[in-house]
């Protein structure tokens, strides 16, 4: 094991559960509950401030994403992790106290990761942030590209190879910048998705090409794309600002649509607004929880071809306990 997933499997994918960070009895994508958001934000928060449920990085009331509960530690650190590194009560939510041989030496302190942790997945120097000063291509630094994310995952978000070293290689297709899945927004990045000085965080300032602006500044994303929710940089590694004429509106993509995803061949107001991690190119393919589609109730399917080509298919979802159909046009139509 490596960050987490105590008795249940890997990192790269709880056998049993089939969750990326260690969601235990879920099986979602990053600890989510039974909302089984991408984000995390169940049906009420956006991609990057889940209101009600907690932030992004650090869930207030219901546990961080990383998987300490009430401590809001990016890593799963318990509070009492003192020089011993790593409080055994935090395996099962976060991080393994036997997880030294898995990517977290048993003395990282209160930091989050050990210098041992380099071949694992993250730089050396990242201990008192999470990643690599030098992080700004991909999110990690390139030497990390065995253990944890290829310098090259900015575009697509996580490197395939990855699943070894730390992120599933699922999370490709899930929108997220390679620094933000190895741990590199502060702690503090709670109230607004990302902190003004993230930077010494964990987010290196020029890590624009990794999906978050260093200007985003106030509520957590840049001044003027606010409305969109993610920088117009972010579009490689979140959400694109002018997703509109593909399918998405700049508000939808702040409640949880990707807008790659609606591109790809998924209905705009699909139930709350939330994508499943493992929606594929081939349109969807998510596991049947409440608010996001079901694999099963597709009666045309919508391949990324037929999207491009204008192709209408019917997607009948289930939604709060109703029953609904989704259509998706041609780009720049509304999904309805």
């Amino acid at each position: 094991q490596r960050l987490g997933c105590d008795r249940q499997g890997s990192v790269s994918g709880c056998e049993p559960q089939g969750s990326v960070w260690g969601c235990e009895l879920q099986g979602n994508f990053w600890g989510c509950g039974r909302q089984g958001s991408l984000w995390g934000c169940g049906r009420q928060g956006s991609p990057w401030r889940s209101e009600r449920q907690g932030s992004l990085w650090g869930s207030e009331r219901q546990g961080s994403v990383w998987g300490s509960e009430h401590q809001s530690s990016v890593w799963g650190l318990s509070t009492k992790a003192a020089s011993g590194g790593l409080s055994p009560t935090a395996a099962s939510k976060g991080v393994s106290p036997k997880a030294a041989s898995g990517g977290v030496s048993p003395k990282a302190a209160y930091g989050g990761v050990s210098p041992k942790a380099a071949s694992g997945g993250v730089s050396p120097k990242a201990a008192s942030g999470g990643v690599s000063p030098k992080a700004a291509s991909g999110g990690v630094s390139p030497k990390a590209a065995s253990g944890g994310v290829s310098a090259k995952a900015a575009s697509g978000g996580v490197s395939a190879k990855a699943a070894s070293g730390g992120v599933s290689a699922k999370a490709v297709f899930g929108g997220l910048s390679a620094k933000a899945a190895s741990g590199g927004l502060s702690p503090k990045a709670a109230s607004g998705g990302l902190s003004p000085k993230a930077a010494s965080g964990g987010v290196s300032p020029k890590a624009e090409s990794g999906g978050v602006s260093p200007k985003a500044a106030s509520g957590g994303v840049s001044p003027k794309p606010a409305s969109g929710g993610v920088s117009p940089k972010a579009a490689s590694g979140g959400v694109n600002l002018k997703a509109a004429s593909g399918g998405v509106s700049p508000k939808a993509a702040a409640g949880g649509l990707r807008a790659k995803a609606a591109a790809e061949g998924l209905c705009t107001k699909a139930a709350s607004g939330v994508v499943s991690p493992e929606a594929t190119s081939e349109g969807v393919r998510a596991k049947a929880a409440s608010g996001r589609l079901s694999a099963k109730e597709w009666s045309g399917g919508l391949s990324a071809k037929a999207a491009s080509a204008g192709v209408n298919a019917k997607v009948q979802y289930e939604g709060g306990g109703r029953v609904g159909w989704c259509q998706k046009q041609t780009l720049g139509t509304t999904a309805t």
